[in-house]
């Protein structure tokens, strides 16, 4: 097994951080042989037959392209979920995670309605489900295929969500309640200008619809949430946002000015402003 390995660290060596070619190792090979990092180690002297090791120098080969590893596993791990995860839905992120880890410690898990707009893979739906049991869970997306994925996810974790079409932007779809008491999104919002800050295998792989919005209308669909929550989220139903982290004042004022209160801006792991929490007053 060194000799793959190795041969992993030197075809990736210089197309990506030292740090993330480990990570690299042990994922793709605890996808071919479904060893942990402690099983690897221990395994290290083991030879590995022909079709384990043109698998691996497969997985390799893309992600010498820059394809997220994601796709080309088909899985990821999500605040101890297992998703699966395919081209035409965003990767779900670390910055998310924690948007779903400060919910459900702040949140008690009662039988509160939760609305999850621009789903994706049902990541934060999901997550929310799993460590508030409790609480009634829905997500919505105009994409078909995230739908699909969101509910292979829900029935992968056995975690009852309901998924459904909503195209937010537009107002347009069928809703499973009138009323919620949280709205939680992560809607696209990184701006068309920034693109060439954003690293290959985004740009290459990821679906541009559900990450970049126009420089001359970045806050277009926080405006249009905002709007959404003022017919559908209960008198102090609560509003939770991952943001741009160069438009938290930004957000903050559109909310105050569509009747949220206690509105704040939150930093993440990394210091920056990640999340933005507010209180709706009818």
């Amino acid at each position: 097994m060194q000799k793959n390995i190795n041969y992993i660290k030197q075809k990736l060596s210089g197309l990506y951080p030292d740090r993330e070619v480990e990570s690299f190792v042990v994922w793709i090979l605890g996808h071919v042989l479904g060893y942990d990092k402690t099983r690897i180690l221990l395994n290290n002297d083991k030879i590995l037959p022909k079709d384990v090791s043109s698998r691996i120098s497969s997985i390799v080969d893309r992600l010498t392209k820059y394809e997220p590893i994601q796709y080309i596993t088909g899985d990821t791990e999500f605040v101890g979920l297992n998703l699966n995860v395919k081209p035409g839905v965003l990767v779900p992120r670390p910055e998310t995670e924690e948007l779903v880890s400060r919910i459900s410690n702040k949140v008690a898990a009662n039988s509160a309605k939760i609305l999850d707009i621009g789903t994706g893979s049902g990541c934060i739906a999901l997550g929310l489900k799993k460590y508030m049991p409790g609480t009634k869970v829905f997500g919505c997306d105009i994409s078909q295929v995230a739908i699909e994925l969101a509910n292979e996810n829900a029935k992968l974790n056995n975690l009852d969500v309901h998924f459904f079409y909503y195209d937010i932007l537009s107002q347009n779809g069928t809703l499973p309640a009138k009323k919620f008491d949280m709205i939680v999104s992560n809607p696209p919002y990184v701006l068309e200008s920034e693109k060439v800050q954003m690293e290959a295998n985004v740009l290459k792989y990821e679906p541009h619809g559900a990450l970049f919005v126009p420089d001359d209308d970045p806050l277009i669909f926080y405006q249009k949430i905002s709007d959404f929550a003022q017919l559908h989220l209960a008198n102090n139903g609560e509003i939770w946002l991952e943001i741009n982290e160069n438009k938290g004042a930004e957000v903050k004022g559109l909310l105050e000015n569509n009747f949220f209160h206690d509105v704040v801006v939150l930093k993440d792991i990394f210091g920056k402003q990640r999340f933005v929490y507010g209180k709706f007053r009818e």
